[in-house]
C-alpha cells in the first residue's frame, strides 16, 4: 500500500539543479555572510 507523503520518513536531503551563475551568485552571498552555500539555500527553501 503506498504511503501519505505527510507518512513518509525523510533524509533531509534534496537535490536541486540551477544555472552555473545561480549557482555562483548563491555561493558569492554564502561566502559574504560566511556560512555554508547549503545553510543558506535551506534558509532560503523554509523562508527563513
Amino acid at each position: 500500500m503506498r504511503q501519505v507523503v505527510a507518512d513518509r520518513r525523510y533524509s533531509g536531503k534534496f537535490v536541486v539543479r540551477l544555472t552555473p551563475e545561480a549557482h555562483r551568485q548563491l555561493a558569492l552571498e554564502a561566502a559574504e555572510q560566511r556560512v555554508s552555500l547549503n545553510r543558506l539555500a535551506a534558509s532560503r527553501l523554509v523562508g527563513a
